[in-house]
């Protein structure tokens, strides 16, 4: 009799275990910083307001996958358009249109020798886009001048990888991205866009 108890308390017990291990809370969700360009002196444009369009329509379904991320390259944007183009004068429009802000997942094909099972393989490569035009409009209406800035980043993620650390590679790589673009467009701002700035 004392042996069916005990084999019963230890059933129980791992039963109890079991159960409280399926319930388990996954790891806490990563907080990450906002990506913001308020240190960098922003653009005077001799403009009466800034408009933002955005071309961009996410298509939410693989290959794509933007929107997993902690900070999607168009929100990114956005931040960059709000912090960096500002209107200076009293007439005339600036026109900011976001193209593309697409991240695709491109799945890679592993290796299947012996050597594989003591690598660590990469499964995934992640290109992202960032593709913005700034036209400039006058009080006729017309386009007087715009520019645009185009760059790509690309970043694999090994077989290993935990949520968590996904989400780490996809921030930094929103992060590089926009640094890209920002270079980019200081850039053609001076070289196309000049005579539109209100000079200080």
């Amino acid at each position: 009799m004392n042996k069916k108890r005990t084999l019963i308390h230890v059933g129980v017990a791992l039963i109890a275990a079991i159960g409280l291990l399926s319930c388990a809370a996954p790891p806490p969700k990563q907080k990450f910083a906002d990506i913001t360009y308020g240190h960098l002196p922003p653009y005077m444009f001799n403009v009466a307001r800034v408009d933002v369009v955005s071309e961009f329509k996410p298509k939410l379904e693989p290959p794509y996958v933007e929107q997993q991320f902690p900070i999607p390259p168009e929100r990114a944007i956005r931040q960059w358009i709000h912090d960096r183009i500002k209107p200076a004068g009293t007439e005339g429009v600036a026109k900011v249109v976001i193209n593309d802000a697409s991240v695709k997942e491109v799945e890679l094909l592993g290796k299947k020798d012996l050597e594989s099972k003591f690598t660590t393989e990469q499964t995934e490569r992640y290109e992202a886009v960032a593709d913005v035009t700034i036209n400039i409009y006058g009080t006729r209406g017309f386009r007087d001048g715009y520019t645009e800035a185009h760059v790509e980043r690309s970043q694999t993620v090994p077989e290993d990888a935990t949520l968590n650390g996904r989400e780490l590679i996809w921030y930094n790589m929103t992060d590089a991205l926009m640094k890209d673009f920002n270079t980019q467009m200081e850039q053609n701002i001076r070289t196309y866009l000049q005579k539109f700035l209100v000079k200080k």
